[in-house]
C-alpha cells in the first residue's frame, strides 16, 4: 500500500465510520454518528507512519482500530467494554477487512498494559481515559514499550488533565521529541528506550524543572513530515484553550 492508498483508505473510513459508540449501556453518551473522531490528520498521520511491519498499540477501540488493520500493522487494542470491541469487529468482517494482526484486550487501559508482554513497540497512539492521571498511566506502560525514535501520538491534548498534567511534562523532557504542533493531538518521537522508571535526581541533572511552563498548547495545522522533530528547548509552548472533552471513559 503506497502513500495515495493510505490516505484513500483514510478517507473512506472517515466516509463510512464504524457504528462503535451507539449504546448507552457500554457507560458513556452515545457519539453523534456512532463514533467519536479526531482530526483528519491524525488519521493521516498514522497511515504515513505505519508500515505492514510496525508493532501498533492504543488505549480504545475506535476508527484507528479499523485503520490499523487496514494497514496491516502488529496491532494491539485495550478497550474497556466487549460490546464495543464485538461493533469494531463486525464492521471489520462485514467489509472484508483481515483481522489476523489485531489483537483485543478488553478491560481498564490501567488494569491490562501492565499485564501485557512488554515486547517492543514503533507506535503508541493514547485515546483511553482523559481524566487525571490516566493517559500518564498509558504512557507509562505503553510508552516504555516504544523503540528508540518510536512514535507517540496523543489525543485530545485540549483537555487540562491531559495538556496541563501530561504533555507539559513531555515539554520539558529531552527525551522526546515533539514532531508537530496541533490543538487537538500531538505526536512525539521517543529519543531513548527502556523503561522510564528514573529518580527524581535524574529528571533535574537534565534540566526537567529549571523552568516553569505555561500551559500546554500545539497551535496551527497543515502537513508534515515524520522526521520533522523539534528539539524540546526550542518548542514554543502558548496557553492552550480549554474546550469540553468530547467523551469521557472513566465515569462512575
Amino acid at each position: 500500500m503506497d502513500q495515495s492508498e493510505r490516505l484513500a483508505a483514510v478517507e473512506r473510513l472517515i466516509a463510512d465510520p464504524p457504528q462503535i459508540y451507539l449504546f448507552a449501556g457500554s457507560g458513556q453518551t452515545p457519539a453523534p454518528g456512532g463514533v467519536w473522531l479526531t482530526d483528519r490528520e491524525c488519521y493521516e498521520f498514522l497511515a504515513s507512519s505505519c508500515l505492514p511491519s510496525a508493532r501498533t498499540l492504543e488505549t480504545d477501540v475506535g476508527l484507528s482500530t479499523v485503520l490499523f488493520a487496514l494497514l496491516s500493522t502488529s496491532h494491539t487494542c485495550v478497550a474497556p467494554f466487549q460490546a464495543e470491541v464485538d461493533e469494531c469487529i463486525a464492521y471489520l468482517d462485514s467489509r472484508e477487512i483481515l483481522r489476523d494482526r489485531l489483537t483485543f484486550h478488553v478491560g481498564w487501559s490501567e488494569d491490562v498494559l501492565p499485564r501485557l508482554e512488554p515486547t517492543p513497540l514503533d507506535l503508541v497512539f493514547i485515546d483511553g481515559g482523559h481524566a487525571f492521571p490516566f493517559p500518564i498511566i498509558d504512557w507509562y506502560y505503553a510508552g516504555a514499550r516504544l523503540v528508540t525514535n518510536g512514535i507517540l501520538v496523543v489525543d485530545d491534548g485540549q483537555l487540562p488533565a491531559v495538556s496541563e498534567a501530561f504533555l507539559q511534562f513531555l515539554d520539558r523532557d529531552r527525551l522526546w521529541a515533539l514532531i508537530q504542533s496541533t490543538h487537538k493531538w500531538c505526536p512525539y518521537r521517543r529519543l531513548t528506550h527502556g523503561q522510564m522508571k528514573e529518580s527524581w535526581v535524574e529528571q533535574h541533572e537534565r534540566g526537567m524543572f529549571a523552568r516553569r511552563l505555561p500551559p500546554a498548547s500545539r497551535v496551527g495545522s497543515g502537513r508534515f513530515a515524520a522526521d520533522s522533530c523539534r528539539a524540546a528547548d526550542t518548542r514554543s509552548v502558548p496557553t492552550r484553550p480549554f474546550a469540553l472533552p468530547h467523551h469521557e471513559r472513566h465515569e462512575d
